[in-house]
């Protein structure tokens, strides 16, 4: 017997403590060094911002490569584009794609939203509150055309840059969602 693969997977991992120390740290304490981008539909406090300086990218890039090498197999890609995305309440990014071979999000700080759920019936929840949802194909009777994906902190998502993808708002208005994006290409 044989399968024929059709179609994209999405790898999704943790990253290492010390690396997401590092990125918190930049986040917390260097975010103002950082060229302040208008890319996104941001509210209620929400920005992006580019997230990459020249002495940190080898760091960022090899901590990048051992999760790319994993979904893969090789590390014949190179970290270009870096940047983030700070969210409050009803902070949303539209459907769209990136550029590049491969795009990955990190995430830093997710919201407490699941809070909002205590005592209530599961008709009333909406399980897409903060989730970023991905969209390859057409539905069939066997393989989903949508992927939901709900972000915990520490967690790497890598996928193909082209895949078009959507991040639900959230309504918990005490918490930030903070996710680091970035775009791997081959070196040409």
């Amino acid at each position: 017997m044989k399968l024929i693969p059709l179609g994209i997977q999405i790898y999704q991992s943790k990253i290492s403590q010390e690396f997401y120390d590092f990125l918190l740290n930049e986040y917390e304490n260097n975010l103002e060094s950082y060229e302040q981008l208008h890319q996104n539909e941001n509210f209620w406090d929400g920005a992006d911002f580019s997230f990459l300086k020249e002495e940190h990218k080898d760091y960022i890039e090899k901590n990048i490569q051992v999760h790319v090498t994993e979904y893969i197999g090789n590390n014949i890609l190179k970290l270009k584009k870096q940047w983030i995305n700070v969210q409050a309440h009803d902070g949303f990014l539209p459907l769209h794609n990136h550029f590049g071979t491969l795009s990955y999000v990190i995430y830093l700080k997710t919201p407490k939203y699941r809070a909002n759920y205590l005592n209530k019936r599961r008709q009333q929840i909406d399980y897409t509150e903060g989730s970023i949802q991905f969209t390859y194909g057409h539905t069939n009777s066997l393989f989903p055309a949508h992927a939901l994906v709900q972000p915990e902190e520490k967690m790497i998502l890598i996928f193909p840059a082209e895949i078009m993808h959507y991040v639900y708002p959230f309504r918990d208005r005490e918490s930030k969602r903070v996710s680091v994006s970035g775009n791997l290409h081959k070196d040409t």
